[in-house]
């Protein structure tokens, strides 16, 4: 990412560090406090974090889980008050994932790009340079861009795997309470396999994790059908 050098002056050892990124090189002599250099090594570590997606894996496995439960909370409670047309089911499970989108994708947008826009301010004033224009700035819109676009599919991901076999009986194919049980099986297999990936990436217990993903699955479908015999 950077090059590291160090000049020294036979005149008065003075040591000059030079950073450069990219296109733009950075010196700090010893009258600069600790504090600027440590400003700078943080940004470009949260930057490399953020690249290396690792916030877009979080955001990712947040929606997606949000997206499964939201739209098989209404799948069932849909159900159990005695719907079983799938056009309307279809429909609303794909409006309400979109809506989730839209939400993401403003919301992250926005908070994103305001966190990396505060850490790109005080890195300017700390190094009394404006860094509008250079790599740095243009990486900072990419992050936010791409960290809001995964905040905004995953939503929509989540909620294709409960509205999948619902397609299939619009079209003919199986019927609406084969696709509605066909659909809480797909979803909690969803939420176990969402929950061994976290338990993986915890690096303990990928089934238990797995289990709690659908026991909240489970929570959410039985106060969903209590609603709906009401």
């Amino acid at each position: 990412m950077f090059l590291k050098e160090f000049a020294v002056s036979s005149k008065d050892l003075k040591v000059t560090q030079k950073y450069q990124l990219m296109d733009m090189e950075i010196e700090l002599g010893e009258d600069s406090s600790l504090i600027k250099a440590s400003l700078f090594r943080g940004f470009l570590q949260r930057l490399t974090k953020v690249l290396d997606l690792e916030i877009a894996r979080r955001y990712f496995a947040l929606n997606l889980f949000d997206g499964i439960l939201t739209v098989l909370g209404f799948t069932v409670n849909y159900f159990f008050l005695g719907g079983r047309n799938p056009s309307v089911l279809l429909a609303s499970g794909l409006i309400i994932s979109i809506g989730m989108a839209i939400s993401g994708l403003t919301s992250a947008m926005l908070v994103e790009y305001s966190e990396l826009q505060k850490e790109l301010n005080e890195l300017e004033k700390a190094l009394f340079r404006d860094l509008d224009g250079t790599h740095i700035a243009k990486a900072k819109m990419a992050t936010a861009l791409m960290n809001a676009l995964v905040n905004a599919v995953a939503p929509i991901l989540g909620a294709l795997a409960v509205l999948f076999p619902i397609l299939l009986t619009s079209i003919g194919i199986i019927g609406f309470t084969q696709a509605f049980e066909l659909s809480l099986f797909l979803s909690m297999l969803s939420l176990f396999l969402l929950g061994v990936y976290l338990g993986k990436n915890a690096g303990s217990g990928p089934i238990v994790y797995g289990f709690i993903m659908v026991l909240a699955g489970s929570a959410t479908a039985i106060i969903a059908y209590l609603l709906g015999a009401v």
